[in-house]
């Protein structure tokens, strides 16, 4: 039977105001549970879970029609994407007007200054893909590798727990992936069955990286695939990349690769601690645009960013030049800070 819930809140958190807090929520959660589990017992061959991927990833469709319907009378994410794209582009033609028209500029100079969309690039987590479902993924096939070299007690919590461990020793920002590295190595030792060394932590590291490849590539939102597609038939010399802060790589997720020209991540040595909301990211990204074309990023020649986080997306691309959109998926605000984080304490104050 269906038991999602129309698109309205399961259990509806009510405010200090009287109205409902709690945006769309529907429940594939037994479809997502049937996934990991599937996950861990098959870790070595994933390929027989694809009946569980692709009942989850029904289940995860039918809720993402259901929320747009509410909130747009929309059910295309790629229509939503697309269509900010072309009102920005609208609003520049109509600036250039205007500002054309206040000067006397001629017919001929006022279409030399029609705007076009030189690059367009995509933070990745919770803009493109579920970032929770995707990690939670990721540490089934961790921690199944884990155990199958010997750490037979290796628990998530123990992960995250050793993580916040290693990150508290730290005053300096710490790459995640460095982070998650020290935590594997902290737990394998735990275990006395298990000989650490660098190639076992390796080995569980690269079976968590594989796997978030993996599992971005099957919970991209409904219609990233049309919305990437259809930019590309609308603005086809478009250069597009993705600026995001961790580990996902959509060069690396098969139904999208295509579609993208670079990724820039925060932990790239000509990057890291530059990471967002600090420019040194958008600075690389933009690096990386001007080795693909002639044309600089200009009045004429736009940038627009889009991304999930109003500080790290919106605000910092904008002030390094891109046109922001701001994406918004199911998601509420709020001022609780993270569970964990690899920033320092003066990098989180700039958040």
């Amino acid at each position: 039977p269906d038991r999602h819930n129309k698109g309205q809140p399961i259990y509806a958190t009510i405010d200090s105001a009287g109205k409902q807090s709690t945006k769309f929520v529907t429940d594939c959660s037994e479809e997502h549970a049937n996934s990991l589990r599937c996950i861990e017992d098959n870790y070595t061959n994933r390929d027989v879970c694809q009946p569980f991927f692709e009942a989850y990833k029904a289940a995860e469709e039918r809720k993402g029609r259901i929320a747009w319907r509410e909130m747009l009378n929309e059910d295309s994410f790629s229509k939503m994407i697309l269509f900010g794209i072309i009102l920005l582009l609208l609003c520049y033609r109509s600036y250039a007007a205007f500002t054309s028209s206040t000067r006397h500029r001629s017919v001929s100079s006022l279409k030399a200054t029609k705007p076009q969309l030189g690059l367009l690039t995509f933070d990745l987590d919770d803009t493109l893909f579920p970032c929770q479902q995707v990690v939670d993924d990721a540490d089934v096939v961790l921690l199944a590798t884990m155990r199958d070299i010997g750490a037979t007690g290796a628990q998530k919590n123990m992960i995250y727990q050793a993580m916040r461990a290693e990150r508290r020793k730290r005053a300096k920002p710490i790459t995640y992936s460095n982070l998650r590295m020290r935590a594997i190595r902290r737990v394998l030792a735990s275990d006395p069955g298990v000989e650490v060394n660098t190639d076992a932590v390796d080995k569980c590291f690269d079976a968590w990286l594989d796997e978030r490849q993996e599992s971005a590539n099957r919970h991209l939102f409904p219609g990233t695939v049309e919305m990437l597609q259809a930019i590309k038939d609308k603005y086809p010399g478009v250069c597009i990349g993705a600026v995001t802060n961790g580990r996902g790589n959509p060069l690396m997720m098969k139904k999208i690769a295509h579609f993208f020209d670079f990724c820039v991540s925060g932990e790239d040595d000509n990057v890291f601690p530059e990471r967002k909301p600090s420019p040194g990211i958008y600075l690389a990204a933009l690096a990386e645009h001007e080795k693909r074309s002639s044309t600089k990023i200009s009045g004429t020649n736009i940038w627009i960013h889009a991304g999930d986080d109003l500080a790290k997306d919106v605000g910092a691309s904008a002030r390094r030049g891109a046109v922001p959109i701001w994406v918004q998926i199911n998601e509420q605000l709020s001022d609780k800070p993270p569970a964990y984080s690899t920033a320092t304490k003066a990098e989180a104050k700039k958040v």
